[in-house]
């Protein structure tokens, strides 16, 4: 890939549980509407496909992004989901999770888009950010917030990792991936 390209991955509002289908938290709405309008803000940045997982925490998110930027929201895309987890999802390895993100960031590289919006997970986002940008640590990837926004430029095909939103400090409540 020679041409550039902008992923931005934005990691979920605080959700009130782990599950599949936990919905945020009232703190997490109000997470995901701060994200929203921070996207709305940047200049210059026209989405040409907007991604989430189908995880409930991240398609609410996805979904008053999708409300507020007036952009629509493909359908939801299971290589987005967050590692699965025994007891709440189909168990996977880190490696598995690689993978698929992959698959679908090199499905997305191999497009005509410019920039690509994608709602996520924390191990989902930290993963794909050090497949691309190695100088992205995993140790780094543990530090990212909910919610939380990166850019992920390529250029002549090297990737480069930018974070754009640190989270503003909340009520303490249960960490979600």
């Amino acid at each position: 890939m020679s041409r550039s390209m902008t992923f931005l991955i934005a990691r979920h509002g605080l959700a009130t549980g782990n599950q599949t289908d936990a919905p945020l938290s009232p703190v997490g709405l109000g997470q995901a509407e701060q994200l929203a309008d921070w996207l709305a803000g940047m200049e210059n940045v026209h989405i040409d496909r907007f991604l989430s997982s189908p995880y409930r925490r991240a398609w609410q998110t996805a979904e008053i992004i999708e409300k507020r930027l007036s952009i629509k929201l493909e359908q939801a895309d299971c290589r987005l989901k967050e590692k699965g987890v025994l007891g709440f999802d189909e168990e996977e390895t880190d490696e598995e999770v690689l993978s698929r993100v992959t698959r679908l960031a090199e499905e997305l590289l191999e497009s005509d888009s410019q920039t690509v919006l994608l709602v996520t997970h924390r191990l989902t986002m930290t993963l794909l950010m050090n497949r691309y940008d190695p100088s992205f640590t995993l140790e780094q990837g543990r530090h990212i917030t909910n919610p939380d926004l990166y850019e992920l430029k390529f250029t002549h095909g090297n990737g480069h990792v930018k974070r754009l939103l640190i989270a503003v400090p909340h009520q303490a409540e249960s960490v979600q991936i």
